[in-house]
């Protein structure tokens, strides 16, 4: 018996040693999910929320970054606007607006290469609107010196996505600025009929193509109609 009972105080003993273990592994695991969910919640999905003033957590997210972008731009202050959107696109590098209205700012700081150079990332970046191409066309039209064959494109392109564009965060800018520049590229590329039709389209005089003073004829009206736009 008294071998019985001391076999069975083994097994009680292993019992205890396997329970603890149990408990052991209990807590790891434990411990494990929570710094597993603590990693998660800090990934996100690049487009974080501000915690609010005071708040301890992230910053603006490229969300919110990107809509100060836009109000600053509204409200005329380029550099900051650029700057909203520049953190915006490194807060979320696939943000693609956040690109564009880092185009938009840097042509209103007149930084036209960075300007294209953000339209194309813009359009990397999977955007379908129109605002990069058009922003584009006016880009590449204005730098020195100016691509005029792709600003052409860019305002065509533009303009087969939003046949009567206007400019969401400018109404100023619209299709007749579209127009203008495909005029003025053709113009100068020599294509006087594109040029022509452009003139039409804007509702200008049309120039006869008999005319010995066509070209001339041309380029007056181009330039009647930049200043009837401005």
């Amino acid at each position: 018996m008294a071998k019985r009972e001391n076999a069975f105080q083994g097994v009680g003993k292993g019992r205890e040693g396997f329970a603890a273990r149990n408990r052991i592994a209990a807590i790891l695991f434990a411990v494990l999910l929570t710094a597993l969910a603590a990693f998660l919640a800090g990934c996100g999905d690049g487009r974080r929320t501000s915690t609010g003033p005071g708040g301890s957590g992230p910053g603006p997210g490229a969300d919110e970054l990107t809509r100060a972008g836009w109000l600053a731009f509204e409200e005329g202050d380029f550099e900051k606007a650029n700057s909203d959107f520049t953190a915006a696109a490194k807060e979320d590098s696939s943000f693609a607006e956040a690109y564009s209205g880092a185009g938009w700012a840097k042509l209103g700081l007149g930084r036209l290469a960075g300007a294209d150079s953000a339209f194309v990332e813009a359009l990397i970046a999977g955007l379908e609107n129109a605002d990069p191409h058009a922003g584009r066309a006016v880009a590449l039209r204005d730098l020195e010196p100016p691509d005029l064959s792709k600003a052409l494109f860019s305002a065509r392109d533009a303009l087969a996505i939003a046949p009567r564009y206007v400019f969401p965060h400018d109404s100023t800018f619209t299709w007749h600025d579209l127009r203008l520049i495909i005029g003025q590229a053709a113009f100068e590329l020599g294509a006087y009929a594109t040029a022509n039709d452009q003139i039409d389209s804007l509702g200008g005089n049309v120039q006869d193509e008999q005319s010995p003073t066509y070209v001339e004829d041309l380029l007056l009206e181009l330039e009647r109609l930049g200043e009837a736009i401005r």
